[in-house]
């Protein structure tokens, strides 16, 4: 038996004026799926994993996600309200999420552990590329999402230098919900360009300009 279908998009277009950048493409994230999106730059992928992630809407085509799914995306170039602290990150997904207060100070300093954060008070206008986007996907985490999409996950940092996009490509990332481990990622989709992230995917969705 084939596993559930988490997310799915059928004969989806999309063009920047006259210029396509993929036309009638039909894929699907499977639970348990690892996918890469591979192509050169402009083909198309960062655009395809934002329609997948609900932020941009195909010219054509639909997209269908699993009832009650829930969806993390980490952008490439991560983006965070001014003046707020690492801590202030982090908790703000707490609060969104309505846990328990009381639970907010012991979860937010596991996920400052977890993402070898040293210092929660540190402003992220502060960080560099790379600790911006391990604090994106630590934020992404801490929803403790079904499927994951990143883009460009290991970008500005080198797998071996960040432990949460390791984790987070191989669908294993650690949640700080009641303080206890989580069950897998359900499904990972990542855009790639050939880096260490390409091999963990199980499979991969090449773009040329048109998939």
């Amino acid at each position: 038996m084939a596993p559930p279908i988490l997310l799915s998009c059928e004969s989806i277009s999309k063009a920047y004026g006259a210029q396509p950048l993929f036309e009638e493409l039909s894929f699907a994230l499977f639970e348990g799926d690892h996918v890469g999106l591979v192509g050169p730059n402009g083909s198309g992928k960062s655009t395809l994993l934002k329609i997948l992630a609900g932020i941009e809407a195909p010219d054509l085509g639909t997209r269908t996600v699993r009832r009650q799914l829930r969806l993390g995306y980490v952008p490439q170039e991560p983006t965070f309200a001014e003046g707020r602290t690492v801590e202030d990150v982090l908790a703000q997904v707490l609060v969104a999420e309505r846990l328990d207060p009381h639970e907010h100070t012991g979860l937010t300093a596991r996920a400052l552990s977890i993402g070898g954060f040293p210092n929660g008070d540190q402003p992220v206008a502060s960080l560099s590329g790379g600790w911006r986007k391990r604090l994106a996907i630590g934020r992404a985490l801490m929803m403790e999402p079904d499927v994951l999409l990143m883009d460009e996950p290991t970008n500005h940092t080198g797998r071996g230098r960040h432990p949460l996009a390791g984790t987070a490509v191989e669908g294993s990332g650690p949640g700080v919900s009641r303080g206890q481990p989580r069950p897998p990622v359900s499904g990972v989709g990542c855009v790639t360009h050939g880096g260490a992230e390409s091999r963990v995917p199980q499979r991969h969705v090449r773009s040329q300009g048109k998939v």
